[in-house]
């Protein structure tokens, strides 16, 4: 029910997870717009970050299109520690709804090197293509 991808390079990771939604719970030509509004959107976004990441901040959000599909975008800051590590991390997170099935597009890094890998962050996943086999 759910696949997921990810790439590292250095302080830098793309991940890509899917998940199905039963049909009986969707239209096959809904797109996340039918689901929710982007506003609602980055509301649960926010929501559910701060719950993880304590002290999370939303720096930006937005609607575009991923394969020609709508496409709802998120872009935080969120400190993490792990053992004696304290960093502040900064994600962009995309998604979008096509054939019942969620896609969670994700790219992130320190939030100092963010705004220099935030250009092959976008060139990367504007290389997404829907598959339909």
């Amino acid at each position: 029910p759910n696949i997921l991808q990810k790439a590292v390079q250095g302080n830098n990771t793309i991940s890509v997870g899917v998940r199905e939604i039963p049909a009986e719970y969707s239209d096959e030509t809904a797109t996340i717009k039918d689901v929710m509004s982007l506003a609602e959107f980055k509301d649960s976004i926010l929501e559910g970050v701060q719950e993880k990441f304590p002290g999370a901040k939303l720096l930006d959000y937005g609607e575009t299109k991923l394969d020609n599909v709508s496409t709802y975008w998120v872009k935080y800051s969120a400190p993490y520690s792990a053992l004696d590590i304290n960093v502040e991390g900064t994600n962009l997170q995309y998604q979008l709804l096509h054939k019942n099935i969620f896609y969670f597009i994700t790219a992130g890094t320190l939030s100092r090197e963010f705004s220099s890998s935030e250009p092959e962050f976008k060139k990367s996943i504007a290389t997404f293509v829907i598959e339909n086999y």
